[in-house]
């Protein structure tokens, strides 16, 4: 979620309710990218492919979460910690 999205859907929540709500964020280091450990995977599961009818040559998707920073930790910080 862009960070003005994240914003304003925490607003939206909490004018709903004065109960605490959840907001889930991730702070791990982000994966490197390698290419061999990734074609190592899809080689493994290629038999799952095939067998569920899943194009093995489907481009990757994108990565998964990003880490907060910038524009989004100051949401976490404007939004949910105070």
């Amino acid at each position: 979620m862009q960070p003005e999205l994240a914003a304003k859907t925490i607003q939206a929540l909490r004018a709903l309710t004065d109960k605490p709500i959840n907001v889930n964020f991730f702070c791990h280091v982000e994966a490197k990218a390698d290419a061999d450990r990734e074609q190592a995977w899809r080689d493994r599961l290629s038999p799952y492919y095939c067998e569920l009818g899943i194009d093995p040559e489907l481009p990757h998707p994108p990565r998964g979460c990003r880490t907060i920073r910038g524009a989004m930790s100051r949401i976490v910080e404007d939004e949910i910690l105070w």
